[in-house]
């Protein structure tokens, strides 16, 4: 069992770490939005012509990313695992759901 002191402690180590993992979630997901813009804009400009040198390659590098980053944030549905509960109070029957 933990005494007061040492869940003090815990819980100021958490709360530091928080705001850190928010903000470096936050940058990463803008950086992902900034880079699917870009290959969307690049796509767009190959459909009209024939692209620069500086600009396939980056388009190779930046295509593979974007298309695993879709491919992971698709696989974020749910699982169904064939167990019924009873939401009885509000009306509710649903086959259970589990976020993966």
């Amino acid at each position: 069992m933990l005494t007061p002191t040492d869940q003090a402690a815990q819980q100021d180590q958490s709360a530091e770490r928080k705001p850190k993992q928010k903000e470096k979630n936050a940058k990463s997901y803008q950086a992902r939005k900034a880079a699917a813009a870009r290959v969307a804009v690049l796509e767009a400009l190959k459909e009209q012509g024939p692209l620069t040198g500086e600009q396939t390659v980056e388009l190779a590098e930046l295509q593979p990313k974007v298309a695993h980053w879709q491919k992971r944030k698709e696989g974020w549905g749910c699982q169904v695992f064939g167990v019924t509960v009873d939401f009885g109070s509000i009306g509710v029957r649903r086959t259970g759901v589990r976020r993966r």
